[in-house]
Formats: C-alpha cells, sequence, structure tokens
C-alpha cells in the first residue's frame, strides 16, 4: 500500500503543468483561437476589442511581457493573459480557465486544492545553495502557485529559535528557515573555482542559471530570499573583484542592484557595474516588470 501510495504521488507532481508551463504549450495566440476570436495576431498589434461590444476603433492591444504576450483593453483599463482572456470571453471562474487551459495542454490530471479554493502549492525547482567545500549548506524551493520556502539541513531533534527539525518522506530532516547558520551565494563552488573570473550578480536563481546554461565562462549567482536580502558576508566573499550587476526591471530589482553594487563598491573595493535595460533590451515593453529570463528567450527567438 505504501509502495503504491508514493507511486501515485510521484505521478501525480509529474503530470501535473505549472501555470508557466501551460502558457507556454497555449500561447495567448492559440488560447484565441481556441475560444473563437477571429483576425488575433500572432505577436505584438491592435484589434477591436473581443470582450465588449462597440469597439469599432482599435483599442486592444496585444504585447510583449514579462512572460509572453498579455493584452490590454484600453477601453476597460483591463489586462491580462491567456487564463483571464478565457474568464472574460466565456464568463467562467478563474478555476475552470485553468481547468480549461489543461484540458487544451492535454494535461488532463486534478490539480489539488485547498480548503479555501486555491490551488494548494507544490513544489517545482529546488535550488541548492552549496558551501566552499561542495556541501550542501541550505536550499530554496520554488512553488506553484508562486512562492519560495528556504530550508536547511539538519539533525533530529535541532532547533534553531522557535524551529524544530522536521523529516521528509525520504528521512532527511530539514529546519525550515536559515536561521542559526550563515547563507552563501549561490553556485559559490564556481565563483572560488575562478577567482580572476568577473561575477554576474542577477535576482533569483532561475535568472542565475539560465545565464549559466548560456555560456560555461559565465560565473552567474544570486542571494539567497531575492531582493535586499544582501548581507555583509556576500562582500566579503566577492572582496576585490569585478562585478557585473543584472537586476529584474522594477523598483525593487533598481533598490536591490543600487545596495548592493554601493556595498561592494565601499566595502569590498569591487570594481561595480550595472546592466542598463534601455541598453540591453532598447524594443522592450515599457511597462511591466522584466528579467533575465524574459530578455533571453526573446534573443533566442530572433537569434
Amino acid at each position: 500500500w505504501n509502495w503504491a501510495r508514493n507511486t501515485a504521488r510521484r505521478r501525480w507532481s509529474w503530470w501535473v503543468l505549472t501555470i508557466d508551463q501551460l502558457k507556454e504549450r497555449i500561447p495567448l495566440p492559440d488560447a484565441a483561437r481556441r475560444l473563437g476570436i477571429a483576425g488575433f495576431p500572432d505577436g505584438p498589434g491592435k484589434m477591436c476589442s473581443p470582450i465588449r461590444q462597440g469597439d469599432d476603433n482599435p483599442s486592444f492591444s496585444i504585447w510583449q511581457g514579462d512572460k509572453g504576450l498579455v493584452w490590454t483593453d484600453h477601453g476597460t483599463k483591463e489586462s491580462g493573459d491567456q487564463i483571464t482572456l478565457i474568464e472574460k470571453v466565456r464568463g467562467v471562474s478563474p478555476k475552470e480557465a485553468i481547468r480549461m487551459m489543461r484540458e487544451w495542454a492535454g494535461d488532463l490530471a486534478p490539480v489539488p486544492m485547498r480548503k479555501d479554493g486555491k490551488p494548494q502549492p507544490r513544489i517545482v525547482k529546488v535550488y541548492d545553495y552549496m558551501d566552499a567545500e561542495g556541501k550542501l549548506r541550505h536550499q530554496t524551493l520554488r512553488y506553484e502557485p508562486k512562492m519560495f520556502r528556504q530550508r536547511r539541513p539538519a539533525a533530529e531533534g535541532e532547533r534553531a529559535g522557535n524551529k524544530q527539525a522536521s523529516r521528509d518522506r525520504e528521512g532527511n530532516w530539514w529546519i525550515w528557515s536559515l536561521s542559526g547558520i550563515t547563507p552563501v551565494l549561490y553556485r559559490l563552488p564556481q565563483l572560488l573555482a575562478k577567482p580572476e573570473g568577473m561575477v554576474f550578480i542577477f535576482e533569483g536563481e532561475k535568472d542565475a542559471d539560465e545565464a549559466a546554461a548560456a555560456d560555461a565562462k559565465i560565473l552567474a549567482t544570486t542571494c539567497p530570499m531575492g531582493a535586499c536580502k544582501w548581507k555583509n558576508e556576500y562582500t566579503q566573499t566577492l572582496a576585490r573583484r569585478r562585478v557585473l550587476i543584472c537586476p529584474d526591471r522594477d523598483k525593487a530589482g533598481q533598490d536591490h542592484a543600487l545596495g548592493v553594487a554601493k556595498a561592494l563598491r565601499d566595502k569590498g573595493a569591487c570594481q561595480v557595474r550595472l546592466v542598463r535595460w534601455e541598453l540591453l533590451w532598447p524594443t522592450a515593453p515599457m511597462d511591466g516588470k522584466l528579467d533575465f529570463y524574459d530578455w533571453m528567450q526573446v534573443w533566442r527567438k530572433s537569434a
């Protein structure tokens, strides 16, 4: 029975696509065609609104957002993606719109729901933070719907503040907090292996992995827990090195980048440069958050 239950759990997590994966499989133009919307452009453009009557002057825009094409109805001041377009055109709930997307994508596994009707968060990616000796120091876990949690290896009975170690299904003990340890930079062993190389600091593990995958020579890193979580220990790790900071294009990202740059320059004696989005991606949409991963996806399509 336990074997069958564990196998069912593995199958459950394998077949249920994340929202981002659904959007990749069913892009906005594809969703529009499935809804019977005629004349929907395959890329950025304008058309008469499909969600309200009487729009004789095209005021419905399709533009490149941070995670793919999105739409804006300038008459109602509403914006959205594939899921919200389904809601508006069919008059259904977000849950039913997602179910329709899953049906179109061939992803028919049931989505586990919480008692409040929202999807049950599930782990979609685990990022390992290794210390200088290559030993696991802590992890960042990404969930869908999007959220993040931190944990670190522990021993049975260990405590850190009000957190007590708990055991997972594989028998490993974790404390779900970084209290009691000094966190490290992401991909630290790679940074230390090339002390003369330029370090590229991103805002998030996804961007760092994307850069490293694009070019093995790039020494990509980030700090745990996102923007505005930079510590003095990270500055000392990178002391006197050349650093390029690539922040997300939003206020939190820009503030984080400026704070990191000041710490590295004033306390770490580093040579620091910041990516300017208007130079890196001059044709990017003016509104909305963007990050390095978004730029890479557009660059790959145009290459």
